[in-house]
């Protein structure tokens, strides 16, 4: 099998649905972005995180393999993230803050390597949580569940960003106005 097919030559690719589709699709878009988060994540683990924050990420891309799933069956979908899925995220951030000083200050996303590439997949998260909106807001009909992880995920991102940095020692920057 070829990887390359030059069936997209033409700026389409094909549907989850069946046929073709736009590359500018909002629903490509989505899943685009929903992929670039899954591989940023997998950079982070490259980073041989602590062995609790290795088996997080880990669920988390699964959890985003899961979430693009839904989004190609939109509405025919098994709901395979919902609120169990959100609330695994909650308990995941209340964890990573009973271990964090209080923050007081907006910080600056930098420190260890593995907190540079958390803020990196967290900026991922976001982008991918605009492109679902975005999706959503041009007649997809998804379970509120998809944003609101989504959401929450980069929540848990910047959690496990200042965690990196205080298990390596280091404390987080301080914004400072110029």
């Amino acid at each position: 099998m070829s990887i390359y097919t030059r069936n997209g030559d033409d700026g389409t690719t094909a549907d989850p649905a069946g046929g073709r589709i736009s590359k500018a699709d909002p629903q490509i878009h989505a899943l685009g972005s929903l992929d670039e988060l899954n591989a940023a994540l997998g950079w982070c683990r490259a980073c041989d995180p602590p062995p609790d924050i290795q088996r997080q990420l880990s669920q988390l891309q699964s959890d985003l393999f899961a979430l693009g799933a839904e989004i190609c069956k939109a509405a025919k979908a098994q709901q395979r993230i919902g609120p169990s899925a959100v609330s695994r995220l909650e308990v995941w951030i209340d964890d990573a803050d009973r271990q964090l000083p209080p923050l007081e200050d907006f910080i600056l996303p930098g420190g260890s390597e593995l907190t540079c590439r958390l803020h990196l997949a967290r900026t991922a998260c976001r982008r991918a949580e605009r492109a679902i909106a975005e999706l959503q807001q041009s007649g997809v009909k998804l379970d509120k569940s998809v944003l609101a992880f989504v959401n929450r995920l980069s929540d848990l991102l910047f959690m496990l960003a200042r965690l990196a940095n205080l298990r390596a020692g280091l404390a987080d920057e301080k914004f400072k106005t110029v």
